[in-house]
């Protein structure tokens, strides 16, 4: 909620907004190892995921499936707690993209 906030905790600035504007604004990595089939430009920035979709969506990861979606276009943050088997998932149909697709359709949903 803070990143979504833009680091405002009522009238309090307490997370840096240029540091914010940097993940949020990032036009994505040229050297990105691939390309994003849909015309996104991902990219990875301090320790966030640029979804890269010109919204400003991103999302922290952590090992074995957990996610903080932050989507500021919508006004949604969703957490994703997970326990995969393995780091990539270990599991038909459990993964990063299935998580996100997932993540994607509860924003759309509540949008």
């Amino acid at each position: 909620q803070l990143m979504l906030d833009r680091g405002r905790v009522g009238e309090a600035q307490v997370i840096p907004a240029g540091w914010l504007e940097d993940i949020f604004q990032d036009p994505g990595t040229a050297p990105w190892p691939g390309e994003a089939r849909d015309g996104r430009r991902p990219y990875y920035r301090s320790f966030v995921w640029g979804h890269g979709d010109g919204h400003g969506t991103v999302t922290a990861r952590g090992v074995h499936g957990q996610f903080i979606y932050v989507a500021p276009a919508s006004g949604v943050v969703i957490v994703l707690l997970s326990s995969w088997p393995n780091a990539d998932g270990g599991a038909p149909g459990v993964g990063e993209a299935e998580s996100l697709a997932l993540l994607k359709a509860i924003e759309t949903a509540v949008r």
